[in-house]
Order: C-alpha cells, then sequence, then structure tokens
C-alpha cells in the first residue's frame, strides 16, 4: 500500500492525495524530490525499510524505552507517558545504521548537492488517548559545541547546546522524520502549510498566525515511510486520540546539513560519538573515540 493509497483509505479525503510520495528506487526519485522540496517544503519516501530492518529499528526502540526512567535527562515525560528521548544513536548507537538507510537519505546528498552530515536525532512519541500537541512553528535551532549564552541561544538538551541559526544555515539543512509505526490523522500525524518554506524565518507568533489563515495538510503515512522537509516549513501535530493501546505514535527526527557549513563563524555542530554522512552513492558511519 503506497502512503497516498494508506491516506486515503486512512483519512478519507482528497487533499490527502496531494501529498507527494515516491519509492526511494523509482527512476524519477530525483526529479520528484527536488520539485516537491522545492515548491511544497516537504516529500514523502515510501517503502524506505524492508519489514525486517523496520522490525529491527522498532525493537531497537521498544528495548531503549524499556530502559526509560524519569531520573535520566535523555528521557522526556509527559506526566506519566514517555514523549521524547534526546540524543537517540549516543544512547543506542546500533539504531543510527538501522535508521539512515542508504537508498533513501542519498536523496537528501542529491537534494543539496553535496554531503550531508548527520546533527540529531530525537525520538519523538505520542500515547494513544492523550493530549498533548504540537503548535505551528519553524524548527530553527540547531546543536552546537558549545552555548554563546547570546540571545540565540535556545537551551541545553540533556547536555547539548542549542541556538537558532540563520535562514542561509536552515536552506542547507533537512530534516528526515522515520515513520516507526502508521501515522494516523487522528493519531497525532504531521500536519504542514505546503510552501510555508517560502515564508522566511519569522517569529514564532507569527508563524501561528499565518497558519491560522492557511490551509494546513495532514499527513498520515505508513509506517517504514520518511517525510523530508526544509526546517523552515511551518508544521504542528494533534492529539493521539485512538485507544487502542498499539496504536502509539513513534518518529525519529533526524537533522541533517551540508557539509560545507557551520552554524555561525563563533561556533561549530555539536561533536557527536557517532556520526554519519549521507553522499549520492551511499552513507558513511563513523565512531570518534
Amino acid at each position: 500500500m503506497t502512503a497516498c493509497d494508506f491516506a486515503a483509505v486512512v483519512y478519507g479525503c482528497v487533499m490527502s492525495l496531494a501529498v507527494p510520495t515516491l519509492s526511494p528506487k523509482s527512476p524519477r526519485a530525483e526529479e520528484i524530490v527536488r520539485s516537491s522540496l522545492d515548491d511544497l517544503g516537504f516529500v514523502v519516501v515510501e517503502d524506505a525499510y524492508a519489514p525486517d530492518e523496520l522490525k529491527s529499528l522498532r525493537n531497537g526502540i521498544l528495548d531503549l524505552e524499556s530502559r526509560a526512567t524519569t531520573d535520566e535527562k535523555s528521557f522526556v515525560y509527559q506526566g506519566d507517558h514517555l514523549w521524547a528521548i534526546w540524543n537517540l544513536y549516543e544512547l543506542t548507537p546500533s539504531l543510527m545504521r538501522l535508521a539512515i538507510v542508504p537508498d533513501a537519505f542519498r536523496l537528501a546528498a542529491i537534494y543539496l548537492g553535496e554531503p550531508v552530515h548527520f546533527c540529531r536525532a530525537t525520538m519523538m512519541k505520542k500515547a494513544p488517548g492523550g493530549t498533548a500537541t504540537v503548535d505551528w512553528h519553524q524548527d530553527t535551532s540547531a546543536a552546537v559545541e558549545r552555548d554563546l549564552g547570546d540571545a540565540d541561544s535556545s537551551g541545553i538538551r540533556d547536555g547539548v547546546p542549542h541556538r537558532r541559526v540563520s535562514s542561509d544555515v536552515l536552506d542547507r539543512m533537512l530534516v528526515a522524520r522515520i515513520n516507526v509505526e502508521p501515522q494516523y490523522a487522528d493519531g497525532g500525524c504531521l500536519q504542514v502549510i505546503p510552501g510555508s518554506h517560502k515564508w522566511g524565518k519569522i517569529p514564532f507568533e507569527e508563524v501561528k498566525q499565518r497558519a491560522a489563515q492557511s490551509q494546513p495538510m495532514l499527513c498520515p503515512v505508513p509506517e517504514g515511510s520518511i517525510l523530508f522537509y526544509r526546517p523552515l516549513l511551518a508544521h504542528a501535530s494533534g492529539p493521539n486520540t485512538r485507544t487502542d493501546p498499539n496504536h502509539q505514535r513513534r518518529v525519529i527526527h533526524n537533522e541533517f546539513r551540508a557539509a560545507s557549513i557551520k552554524p555561525t563563524a563563533a561556533v561549530d555542530w555539536f561533536p557527536w560519538k557517532h556520526g554519519a554522512v549521507c553522499a549520492s552513492d551511499g552513507v558513511t558511519f563513523s565512531v570518534t573515540r
């Protein structure tokens, strides 16, 4: 079942059929990626994982969740529910090799026109029956090597400094949301404003105001798909209102940047121990000791 077919079944709305999708092995994959990311700001790569690959990825996350505790800053809770896991691949390095598959992630390098480097990974989860939502926003912060303590500093997450970066930097970055489970319209799937990356970097309140005057698009997509988007694309998500306990909503939020850019002249990217570089001909993993 393709992402479009899945959207039609789950959401039952013609608008969902406009979600741009492709197979990583499609002869038109590069063309669709370029046009969709340029014009709409997002694209879905379906069937990115073989069934056994997806099973291993999910099992790795479940194993990590089984060790989660409120005493560790890597695990973020909302009430009794695990909401996020910071620095995912540092906690479980094997997940990086399962998640960043060459057929799909080479498209990021092809789109940006040069190799792309891993910047950050977070697992985000919405339990069924929850009320948690994420308001309309752009992704404007990046993980950096040190906190400068200035107006662009955006906090330290589990020991990793973050800061807001310029539009020029954000335009050379891509986000890849790996959909570990099916993303349902009533299960907290991603919502986007197509083309909103062309607004440029704007204040948070203005993003919300513009989104309120725009037509959002729900992105219910099947498990094993990857939704690539430009960081300045306005996006949000509603609550997971499903009641079946098996209908979790887990995604792995990955950030990548073009090899040639720095966050600012004064500070470099965060030096992760476990890294990955995606190129047009595959993916290379590294470990810094």
